[in-house]
Formats: C-alpha cells, sequence, structure tokens
C-alpha cells in the first residue's frame, strides 16, 4: 500500500507541475486593452491574463481564427495585433484570447479600424462620473450637460 500511495503521490506532483488544474479551480481569463482604435499600418498590443490555472498560456484568434487572417488582421502569439491593409466592412475586429489550460474560457476585446488616427482629445461620461473630473476613462464626468460646456463643445462635436 504504501508504494501505491508514492506513485498516487509522484503522479500528481507531476500533473500539477505540467499545468494541470483540479476540477474544483476556476480558469478565468481577462483581456486588455477591452476597446480600442487602430489604423492601417499601426499595431495595438493586447495582454491577457490567466487565473485559476498553473498554465497561463493563451491562443490568441482574430474573428475566431487562430492568429487572424489577411481580411481581418493577424495577431502574434505575444498578442500583438496587426490590421489589414484594406479596412473590412465592417470596420470592426474581435481578439479573443483563449486559455490553454482550459479552451472553453476566453475573454474578448473589441478593435474599431479607422481609416485614420482621430484628432483631439475624447472625454467620458458615466452615471458614476464627476463633473469636476478630468472626464478620462478612468474618472468621467457625470453629465452630457457638462460635456456640452462651450470649452469643450468644440472638442467632441457636440
Amino acid at each position: 500500500m504504501p508504494a501505491l500511495r508514492r506513485l498516487l503521490w509522484a503522479v500528481a506532483l507531476a500533473a500539477v507541475s505540467a499545468g494541470w488544474t483540479p476540477a474544483c479551480a476556476q480558469v478565468a481569463v481577462s483581456i486588455s486593452p477591452r476597446y480600442s482604435q487602430v489604423v492601417p499600418g499601426r499595431t495595438l498590443q493586447f495582454a491577457a491574463t490567466v487565473t485559476g490555472s498553473g498554465n497561463t498560456a493563451v491562443r490568441w484568434q482574430v474573428d475566431n481564427a487562430n492568429g487572424g487572417t489577411a481580411s481581418s488582421g493577424s495577431i502574434s502569439a505575444s498578442g500583438l495585433y496587426t490590421p489589414p491593409a484594406k479596412l473590412p466592412v465592417p470596420a470592426i475586429a474581435t481578439i479573443t484570447a483563449v486559455s490553454m489550460a482550459d479552451p472553453a474560457v476566453s475573454a474578448t476585446g473589441a478593435v474599431t479600424l479607422v481609416a485614420q488616427a482621430p484628432a483631439g482629445q475624447t472625454h467620458y461620461v458615466a452615471t458614476g462620473g464627476n463633473d469636476a473630473g478630468p472626464g478620462t476613462l478612468d474618472n468621467p464626468w457625470a453629465t452630457i450637460q457638462h460635456a456640452a460646456n462651450p470649452s469643450y463643445s468644440s472638442q467632441i462635436g457636440i
């Protein structure tokens, strides 16, 4: 019996060191950025974080194609997205990081492909915002009325 117990421990240790995760652990994937814009000729770096497993590797996809396609753009093993030379219709790409530990678990980000880089500054409004803040994604304004203030409306096209 002690020999069997040592064998089971050895198998369990080998499985865990190879990245195997017990069924009770929840594998989760997050992706950053969740949304961005990019123009042809530029690239966009994505990052994925896998929790709940010793295996933190992901497989990258563009519009559900491993590594992407010529018409949707390509993504490297390190998450570097290169848009297609010609804008597709619609000009949107979905980037997915699929967990190698559990291929049923993934996270997605969206990219809008634009013909030219946006000019000016982007401001954000959210129900939990504060009009005294800078109007950034992390610290948005609270009201559209504040965004319509003449000092900002020329920048945001209201």
